[in-house]
């Protein structure tokens, strides 16, 4: 059976407009799976909202067991590590890296 495609992103809170830009120039038939990690405050909950409008591929904040799908965006909720395991999402509260949380380390 052939490996999904997977795509990790990291980026600061300066990175947005980087963002919108990258996933707006995936096209309509993108088959990836792509998880986002920013470091954002920690009420700032509104990134999935926002590139959501750049792109046709389901864009969701991820929620800790949610099921990871093809042709969708996940993006590391506040305060929350995104972790993958099993074909699915896993949110840590676990020490910040880097001095920030979520981090992009504990996702790849």
């Amino acid at each position: 059976m052939p490996r999904p495609n997977v795509i990790v992103i990291g980026a600061s809170a300066g990175g947005i407009q980087a963002l919108q830009t990258i996933v707006g120039g995936f096209p309509p038939d993108f088959q990836a799976t792509v998880f986002i990690v920013v470091h954002t405050a920690p009420q700032d909950g509104n990134l999935a909202k926002i590139l959501s409008r750049e792109t046709s591929m389901s864009t969701v904040k991820a929620q800790d067991g949610m099921h990871i799908a093809g042709k969708t965006i996940y993006v590391a909720p506040p305060n929350h590590h995104l972790l993958v395991y099993d074909s699915r999402v896993s949110l840590s509260l676990g020490p910040k890296v880097n001095r920030h949380r979520p981090a992009i380390d504990p996702t790849v």
